[in-house]
């Protein structure tokens, strides 16, 4: 009898560690695919390199995305200064793009501006834009700027503190997912040709830069 009992509180003990070393492969797991895709998610496609004018001064730069929805919608069709090219990320999930100038400038403001489809009833965009500089990869200055009529206005502004920087990098999030009349919109209303994309693909046509070289 007591080796019966021996036996089943061995088997007990054997079953709890079972438990606690499935949960403990479970909980690695979890993290290794979080891992992953924060990796994932903040991998910037391949650099476009542009130049930029304002008056007399001239300066080169590039630009980079963790998402486009293709080459014809390349992050590099948002700094184009043509109206009719956009750069569209594939989904709605948060991405981000990065300016990094030849020298050092200051970015005065931005304008965002997003193309208007189904009809114009529906702006495919994002709500929220976080702008992050960096000098020599020094933080200088973020601010979150969160657009509630995104869904109604297809341009949004922002006017910055001016300091020097080497990089910009702007994330977006929460797209815009109602139409002009806050009535939810189906993306397959707005992508009706198959292959339909898994979710809204928000864009800008345009990001129009402010900057100044000191």
């Amino acid at each position: 009898m007591y080796t019966f009992l021996l036996v089943i509180n061995l088997l007990v003990v054997v079953k709890n560690m079972i438990k606690k070393y499935l949960v403990i492969c479970f909980v690695l797991v979890i993290a290794i695919l979080s891992i992953i895709l924060f990796k994932f998610s903040n991998t910037y496609l391949p650099e476009h390199t542009l130049k930029y004018k304002k008056g007399d001064f001239r300066l080169s730069y590039t630009v980079a995305a963790t998402s486009e929805y293709d080459n014809n919608w390349g992050a590099d069709k948002a700094f184009d200064g043509n109206f009719d090219t956009a750069w569209a990320v594939y989904g709605s999930s948060p991405v981000n793009l990065i300016v990094k100038p030849a020298k050092p400038v200051k970015l005065m403001a931005l304008s965002l501006f997003s193309k208007e489809t189904v009809g114009g009833t529906f702006i495919e965009t994002w709500h929220k834009v976080k702008v992050t500089l960096l000098l020599k990869n020094k933080v200088v200055l973020t601010q979150d700027f969160y657009f509630k009529n995104a869904n109604k206005e297809k341009s949004q502004n922002i006017v910055l503190k001016p300091v020097l920087a080497d990089q910009i990098k702007l994330g977006f999030s929460k797209p815009v997912k109602v139409n002009k009349n806050d009535e939810k919109v189906d993306p397959k209303v707005v992508y009706n040709t198959p292959p339909h994309p898994p979710d809204f693909c928000p864009n800008y046509t345009e990001i129009v830069m402010d900057l100044n070289e000191s």
